[in-house]
């Protein structure tokens, strides 16, 4: 009887999670709007407990006359329900940055993102009872002058050449809206020229602490770099 209790408890935690699931996807970019901004694009979005905090964004509409756009990925704390919840917060700050056109600087984007993520969560108060917050990069690309403004919160821009060269862009090394995050942090804005059939890669850092191979270790990021740069079979 106990053991069909919470079988029972079981299957119906696994059916709401299944169900938030499918709210969160609806936070995700439409593969049409992105197939309006790339040539060719791939996504791996895959939770470990089928919702995370993961998930990136991109600029929703373009006028006529805008040259550029906005993308970004997120990774938010902790897994399963709880990155999930943070994303559900995130998504709406970064939708009302975009409408009031404070997205168009990438690093000006963290530092902004950085305190309205914090007082949302009453996490500019020291006494806060939680700390939680995220880790960010935002691209801004200029079509018409094929350059790229990355600006980076734990997260990496890698960008393939068309030499098949692996260069990593660092994102810095601090984290937003947490309650010791410092706010009175400088972040830096990257510039990258880019050419057709050039390719660039952001993921989380579920990414390369993926353990695999005979001892069962973390890819990192050397090693990444070492396969990015041997794949000459990446198409424009």
């Amino acid at each position: 009887a106990e053991h069909d209790k919470a079988a029972k408890l079981l299957a119906n935690h696994i059916d709401s999670v299944t169900y938030a699931s499918r709210l969160q996807k609806n936070l995700l970019v439409p593969n049409e709007l992105l197939n309006q901004r790339f040539s060719e694009f791939r996504v791996i979005w895959e939770p470990r407990e089928i919702v995370g905090g993961d998930v990136y964004w991109t600029t929703p509409s373009l006028s006529e006359q805008q040259a550029y756009f906005s993308l970004a990925l997120f990774d938010c704390t902790g897994h399963g329900v709880p990155g999930a919840f943070m994303t559900a917060l995130v998504v709406p700050i970064i939708d009302t940055l975009n409408e009031h056109g404070l997205l168009e600087t990438p690093n000006f984007a963290l530092a902004e993102l950085d305190k309205l993520v914090r007082k949302r969560l009453g996490q500019d108060n020291p006494t806060a009872a939680t700390n939680d917050g995220l880790d960010m990069g935002i691209c801004v690309l200029n079509r018409q002058k094929r350059i790229i403004e990355f600006a980076g919160a734990g997260i990496d821009l890698y960008h393939i050449n068309r030499d098949r060269d692996a260069i990593r862009i660092k994102g810095q090394k601090h984290s937003l809206g947490y309650r010791d995050s410092d706010s009175s942090l400088d972040w830096i804005s990257h510039s990258v020229f880019y050419e057709e059939g050039d390719v660039f890669l952001m993921f989380s850092d579920g990414f390369v602490t993926q353990p695999g191979g005979p001892n069962v270790t973390a890819l990192g990021h050397n090693r990444l770099i070492e396969g990015l740069s041997s794949f000459n079979d990446v198409n424009p």
